[in-house]
């Protein structure tokens, strides 16, 4: 047994084990179907992927054939071209000869392309149809936690409207829910990367880090409410008076750090954004005020503006504030 591959059995067996825990903890549950659904599609998985592994032996058959016969065929005409002119090829000929040749040869290496990488583009279509639904999965899963929090456990007692989820868990079925919604996240993820193991596409491995971040993501969101749980029953355990535990503590620090950091860099834009302004507004009094010259008095140099001007300007630096300089 090897540690530097995901196995498609043990992630199966771990998936219907997961199912059999939420069953059996949450009998006719949706979040039970939901696991079956998942285990259904990792059954269809593994077969896939056992089929994407294994090498097409009749569609590589059938690329080889059709390139034997292009080759014939390219054979034939050079033979057909070389019998009409026995006679030695001019100038002009050899040109008009050399231009097709070429377009053939670009033609044919197209048609090349195309065929060798027609077994990975079938692959890969097969592929990219399963990592759609599992996709959709995680978002599904997404969808049975969305009205799980710790709000059920504050509001536990207050008066339901018509439109109110139903709040039937406790504490730890709250706390468990959102656990098996994680794990199953996790394992969408790892059922993901058996295809990018098996097929190192390109368009296929990014389809898979978009679903591993996606529900990165989403179970990290899933754990802040497991979390924010157990802070809450703390709480409520010891009477109001509970201590919050080092890892709330933690958060609560790097949040505070955060918003120290958000309004100092606010504050710097805002600063910044009003020096910008009176440099702008400098440099236009500037222009608009600089020193003209008087026709017929070009002994007298250039003259100021009229009082009225200069005072204009001088009212608009004042407004400038202390940031002009």
């Amino acid at each position: 047994m090897t540690y530097r591959q995901l196995s498609a059995e043990n992630t199966l067996a771990t998936l219907q084990t997961l199912r059999n825990r939420i069953s059996e903890r949450f009998d006719n549950s949706s979040l039970a179907g939901v696991a079956g659904e998942l285990r259904e599609i990792s059954n269809e998985s593994q077969k896939k992927i056992n089929w994407i592994e294994r090498p097409h032996i009749g569609l590589r058959a059938a690329i080889l054939v059709v390139v034997l016969l292009s080759l014939v065929l390219i054979g034939f005409g050079v033979n057909e071209l070389a019998a009409d002119h026995d006679d030695a090829f001019g100038l002009s000929e050899a040109v008009g000869m050399l231009e097709s040749v070429l377009n053939e040869i670009i033609v044919a290496g197209a048609a090349l392309l195309f065929l060798f990488s027609l077994e990975v583009r079938v692959k890969r279509t097969r592929a990219l149809q399963v990592l759609h639904d599992l996709r959709a999965m995680a978002h599904v899963i997404d969808m049975h936690q969305l009205t799980k929090g710790p709000s059920q456990i504050l509001n536990a007692r207050a008066a339901p409207t018509k439109s109110s989820p139903q709040r039937i868990l406790t504490p730890f079925q709250l706390t468990r829910y959102l656990d098996y919604c994680s794990e199953m996240l996790s394992l969408i993820g790892k059922i993901a990367a058996l295809y990018a193991q098996s097929l190192p596409d390109a368009v296929v491995v990014a389809a898979v880090n978009d679903i591993e971040t996606l529900t990165n993501g989403l179970s990290r969101k899933i754990w802040q409410k497991i979390v924010m749980v157990d802070d809450v029953v703390r709480f409520l355990e010891s009477g109001g008076t509970a201590k919050q535990t080092p890892e709330a503590q933690w958060r609560g620090n790097v949040l505070l750090r955060k918003e120290k950091q958000v309004t100092v860099s606010i504050a710097n834009s805002g600063r910044s954004a009003v020096r910008g302004r009176n440099a702008i507004l400098l440099l236009v009094f500037s222009y608009s005020s600089s020193p003209t010259r008087i026709p017929g008095d070009e002994n007298k140099g250039t003259k100021s503006r009229t009082k009225y001007e200069d005072d204009r300007t001088a009212s608009g630096r004042e407004s400038f504030g202390p940031h002009s300089t």
